[in-house]
């Protein structure tokens, strides 16, 4: 498995700059928008940090929360990482999603974990919702199983509280 490049970087070659806009936090949650130079919000992702990768890379761990990229600070502290997608699919979101994008229709959602270091140590499991003009990622099935709708909704009431 080669390093991959983390989505954050992928939006930027296809819509240019973009930066991370922390919706939400606490010690191993975050809600986060990555959004382009116009403000439009291009992804909503719910990041869950795994102990043992916090634990293994602290460093890191304390510049991304320090809202840096986590793509970006893995390549500057030398660090290989792997994106590995469970799923991808096609959904339909809740309203709240929706109005944040500013579209209702489906939007690609993908789950990953993020694997670091030579040992490819799980650091990050991460729902990313992409704005339905985003059509990067090939869907392999039709609609999310019980538990990623479960975060689905988890990530829903999140949004319900931002303005």
């Amino acid at each position: 498995m080669e390093p991959m490049t983390l989505s954050s970087d992928v939006l930027e070659e296809v819509f240019g700059p973009t930066h991370i806009v922390v919706l939400h936090e606490d010690d191993y949650t975050r809600a986060i928008a990555t959004v382009d130079t116009r403000q439009a919000i291009l992804e909503l992702s719910m990041v869950w940090f795994l102990e043992g990768g916090v634990r293994e890379y602290k460093a890191a761990h304390k510049r991304v929360m320090n809202h840096e990229s986590m793509g970006k600070v893995f390549k500057s502290e030398g660090l290989a990482f792997w994106r590995h997608a469970h799923e991808v699919f096609r959904f339909t979101l809740p309203d709240n999603f929706s109005r944040l994008f500013g579209s209702s229709a489906p939007a690609t959602i993908v789950d990953v974990t993020i694997l670091v270091g030579p040992d490819k140590t799980p650091y990050a499991r991460i729902l990313e919702t992409y704005t339905p003009v985003l059509k990067k990622w090939q869907t392999t099935s039709e609609q999310p199983d019980d538990i990623v709708r479960k975060k689905i909704e988890q990530f829903d009431a999140i949004l319900e509280n931002v303005t």
